[in-house]
């Protein structure tokens, strides 16, 4: 896996179309030597709401640039009273470009999306 760089930023959780909360994020993205973009990191919520959404399959995030990205949880279980939670990440990680970069494609592919 080659490092590409990382996102970060704010974003509104969502169910389909319907806005949640507001977040922050924090993710590390990562192309294969096939060429395939993944990424996991971080996602901050208010405790109350992170409480109601952990373990749900339906999540997305709409990011403040415009990315439309696909949350899942990459843990079992949430301690009590956490706003922060560790999520594997796809959808439109290099937005406007294609996800399917020529091998050791460098940090340029990701500044350039």
């Amino acid at each position: 896996m080659d490092y590409l760089g990382g996102l970060h930023g704010t974003g509104v959780l969502m169910r389909g179309r319907i806005a949640i909360s507001p977040t922050q994020y924090d993710f590390d993205v990562y192309a294969s030597k096939g060429g395939l973009v993944t990424s996991c990191g971080e996602i901050r919520l208010p405790a109350s709401v992170m409480k109601g959404v952990f373990g749900r399959i339906d999540l997305q995030m709409r990011t403040a640039d415009g990315r439309l990205l696909k949350l899942r949880f990459s843990e079992k279980r949430l301690a009590a009273g956490e706003a922060a939670a560790h999520v594997d990440v796809t959808g439109d990680l290099l937005a406007g470009a294609d996800r399917r970069l020529p091998s050791n494609p460098g940090k340029e592919a990701l500044a350039a999306a």
